[in-house]
């Protein structure tokens, strides 16, 4: 009888816990509030000086009691175990949804211009909107955009790699699109519709014959797509700009890398895939 109830009792514990989590790891409850403060931070401050954002960023770190290398660490399991992830982002966007109106009046306060600051170097990573971005049908996560106005860090014959990892939960498109728009008013990029998890970037240099005004691009969920009520998680997101010492006669479009790779192996595969295409021009 005891080794009966002992049976029982460890049923009920498996079927309750589900997946065992790593004890090295965010739990469930704790990451759903990390990534609540982190999503709510970068919809607040977009546009904000880098150094603000990493203040912000710690300052949620130490709120929770967890180091960065901590949450990167399990942001790469729960990567890989989408069903706790979908879990956490669909507690998440009920979250959004109850504090919606408290939400839009903070998004009210931000800069409308929506604009990213330029740094200078032969290679620079441009990005200062976050790593991680949620896209469903919601209002709120249903777009996500960027515009750059060239300074004089912005050379002849630049290159630009927008490079990203997609995550889907749910069935249904979404679109990224990247553009170069010159001082004589004329446009050249190019537009994707992503329908499956992987990696995904678009690749472009610029003509030298014409001096680039403004570098934009946007990933956001089709109003067609609605109904199909797509989940997409988005993450490791870069913009790096290259100096290019050779001649470009045109505007060329990369392909995909073939995996996700940790930062440093990342910027390797990225200089390598730049150096083919050109090999190949």
């Amino acid at each position: 009888m005891k080794i009966r109830w002992t049976l029982i009792a460890c049923l009920a514990l498996f079927t309750s816990c589900g997946k065992e989590i790593p004890e090295d790891i965010i739990q469930p409850e704790l990451m759903e509030k990390v990534l609540y403060d982190y999503h709510l931070s970068l919809s607040i401050n977009s546009n904000g000086k880098n150094t603000e954002k990493e203040a912000q960023k710690n300052y949620i770190y130490q709120k929770h009691g967890i180091s960065e290398a901590l949450f990167d660490s399990s942001m790469v399991w729960y990567t890989r175990e989408s069903k706790e992830l979908m879990a956490i982002y669909e507690n998440l966007e009920k979250r959004f949804k109850r504090e919606h109106d408290h939400i839009e009046r903070l998004l009210e306060s931000r800069d409308e211009s929506n604009s990213l600051s330029s740094i200078s170097g032969d290679t620079v990573n441009l990005w200062r909107k976050g790593e991680i971005h949620w896209f469903t049908r919601t209002p709120l996560n249903r777009q996500l955009s960027f515009d750059i106005k060239a300074d004089t860090t912005f050379h002849e014959r630049d290159a630009f790699l927008w490079d990203m990892n997609y995550h889907f939960f749910a069935e249904g498109p979404v679109m990224m699109g990247m553009n170069v728009i010159y001082e004589n008013d004329s446009v050249v990029g190019m537009t994707k519709m992503i329908d499956r998890s992987g990696p995904q970037s678009i690749y472009l240099h610029t003509d030298s014959a014409y001096k680039v005004k403004m570098l934009n691009g946007f990933i956001y969920v089709p109003d067609d797509t609605i109904a199909s009520q797509p989940k997409v998680l988005v993450h490791n997101i870069s913009l790096t700009r290259y100096h290019r010492p050779a001649p470009a006669d045109s505007l060329s479009v990369a392909e995909e890398p073939q995996k996700p790779q940790p930062d440093n192996e990342r910027k390797k595969a990225r200089n390598a895939r730049m150096e083919s295409m050109e090999i190949q021009k």
